[in-house]
Formats: structure tokens, sequence, C-alpha cells
């Protein structure tokens, strides 16, 4: 390998849409296998890529897992292949928030996710995680639930996430612990922690250089090897307002 692989694993509610249309899909420097390819907010580069991610990756038994495993290697060396061969392309890989984080109960466990991307990726492969503080986090989480048809209160939510904490995705928020496994498959040098309140101001406000780059992806082309260059860096998934939201 001679080229930077990578996997940004999210957190969700941290711009990942953002980055995976406006950075990863569209550096120059970057063959980049989804998600956000296609222009969409789901989109990978292929279908064998999008089920390896989004059903055997995060959903499949080891009984099932392990019969197509090989299969899904071989998908995704032949993106690596092609990676490595064309030229001008100095980093290549995905983005998706499920890989750090379960959104529903029938997910498999969050490092057996990270033990199946090391199968896959290998042991040099760059790990971009973003995180914020957890309060926040949450809050945000509750707007989105709300969004797809969660009706009870915050208070509901907050009961929920602590007293079955041992079931739902509350364990996903120890990010010292996410953080410790992931260095443990991939080495402490290859995992990339940015946090949101560095590279954004109080108002919201992603924090830009004089030349108009933004903090964020700087650093990100800095962990990935690659060209810093000017992006414009969208906004998608628009929350709601509380007003909204309450109704």
């Amino acid at each position: 390998m001679s080229k930077q692989r990578y996997i940004h694993i999210g957190y969700p509610k941290n711009l990942s849409t953002t980055l995976q249309r406006d950075y990863f899909a569209k550096h120059p420097d970057i063959y980049h296998m989804g998600i956000g390819c296609h222009e969409s907010n789901i989109d990978y580069i292929d279908t064998s890529i999008a089920r390896a991610v989004e059903f055997y990756l995060c959903y499949a038994k080891r009984a099932v897992y392990d019969d197509v495993a090989e299969g899904l290697k071989k998908d995704f060396e032949r993106h690596f292949r092609i990676a490595e061969e064309q030229e001008g392309i100095k980093a290549y890989g995905i983005s998706s928030e499920l890989m750090s984080f379960a959104f529903s109960p029938d997910n498999i466990d969050t490092y057996h996710k990270a033990e199946r991307l090391h199968d896959f990726f290998g042991s040099e492969t760059k790990i971009i995680m973003i995180i914020r503080r957890q309060s926040a986090l949450i809050e945000s989480l509750y707007r989105e639930c709300i969004r797809i048809g969660y009706t009870e209160t915050y208070a509901d939510f907050i009961n929920y996430l602590y007293y079955f904490h041992e079931r739902n995705a509350t364990c996903d928020f120890f990010y010292d612990k996410i953080v410790s496994w992931y260095q443990n498959l991939f080495g402490k040098e290859n995992v990339e922690v940015i946090t949101m309140e560095e590279i954004r101001e109080s108002s919201g406000k992603l924090i830009q250089d004089d030349e108009g780059k933004y903090l964020l992806t700087e650093r990100l082309s800095s962990a990935l090897g690659i060209e810093k260059i000017k992006m414009d860096l969208g906004h998608y998934n628009e929350p709601f307002s509380l007003e909204v939201l309450e109704q």
C-alpha cells in the first residue's frame, strides 16, 4: 500500500454529511468510496460497497458474515487497486457514522464493527473520528429522533439512555473506550480525533483562516497527507426549529 487508506467513522451530528459530500467526494486527491458519492447523502461508489458497509459490517451475525467475508474483501480490494493505480490519487477510503454508533438495537457491537473494518482495510489505515461534548450530541440526537417519528419527551429520552445503557447506544458515547479500541487495532498514530469545539465557533460557524480555508478540512488533509485546498462546505440536513419540534 503506497497511498493512504482512511475510514471516517463519525460521530453522527458532527458534520458527517457535509464532509461526505463536499470534502471526501470532491477533493481531487481522494478516491472516495462512500457515503457521499454521486452527490447523494446516502450513496456509495457502487452497490457492492454499499451492501458491505450498510448491511454486513453493521448487522450481519457472525454465522452469516463468515460466509461472505472473503467476497466482501475482494470487493474492497478491487477498488483499492483502482485507487492505487489512478494517477493523482493520494488517499482512498469510506465514511460512515454507523461505524462509531449503533442507531438501532439490531446493530452489532461497535467494537465488532471495528474488527471487521480492520479485516478489510488493514492496520495502516487512518481512522478519522470527530466528536463533540456528549450532552450537546445527545440533544442533537433527540431532535433527530423527533424528526423521524419519536414522540416521547426529552426526559423520557434521557431516562431510556440511562436506565437501559447496557443495551442501547449510550456505550458509544464513551469516547475514550472507542478511541482505545481503534488504537489497539490500527495503532495510536493512525487514529485522528478532532473535536467540534476546536474547529467551530460558539455561534456554530466553522473556523476559517485568512484565505478562507476551513480549519476542519486542513486538519483532515494533514492527517491524510493530501493538499490543503480551499473547499466549499454546504449545510445538509437542516435541523428543525425548536418551535417546529415542539409541534
